[in-house]
């Protein structure tokens, strides 16, 4: 899931300018987020003429968000002198998995609720076996992943979707 994207559709050089620029402020970025953590839980599906996403929800009982650590972390960067020119600025938590090749899909009003009622049945799915839900008086928490929990947030350059990219190692020249 991408926190907050840098630039887009640049060429390779443009890029390398970019990280640059980013380099000296790179530890400031992964140690705000790390202090910073943010948990999302309530997971659902969501369809659009595009494309399939898994999306989240912030965790209500904790202040301190997602959408938050979007916000502060652009906000650092921009006080760091790294402009970020993001292709959208959206502030959905989510995770892109599929994407519609041609729309053929769903140019029928059949094969469009035929999506739709699959996608609701997944929802439900979801919904029943991992969102909150009282037991005994109690809230369980459900499914709720903490962003960057196991490997840390980090820095990634070239292609970045569906996890295509590469880690940008700081310490190369």
């Amino acid at each position: 899931m991408t926190v907050v994207e840098l630039v887009h559709s640049r060429t390779p050089a443009e890029l390398k300018v970019v990280a640059e620029k980013a380099k000296p402020h790179a530890a400031k970025f992964t140690q705000f987020a790390a202090e910073h953590p943010t948990s999302l839980d309530r997971p659902m599906l969501s369809l659009d003429d595009t494309a399939v996403a898994l999306t989240f929800l912030p965790v209500e009982d904790n202040p301190y968000t997602y959408l938050h650590l979007r916000r502060d972390l652009a906000t650092i960067c921009a006080e760091s002198g790294v402009e970020v020119a993001s292709q959208y600025y959206n502030t959905s938590s989510h995770i892109t998995f599929a994407r519609f090749a041609s729309q053929s899909d769903l140019q029928s009003r059949e094969s469009l609720e035929a999506w739709v009622r699959k996608i609701e049945s997944i929802n439900q799915w979801l919904k029943e076996d991992y969102w909150p839900k009282e037991i005994q008086g109690e809230l369980s928490p459900g499914l709720r992943w903490i962003v960057g929990a196991g490997r840390g947030v980090e820095l990634r350059k070239g292609r970045l979707w569906y996890g295509d990219g590469k880690p940008v190692d700081f310490e190369e020249d």
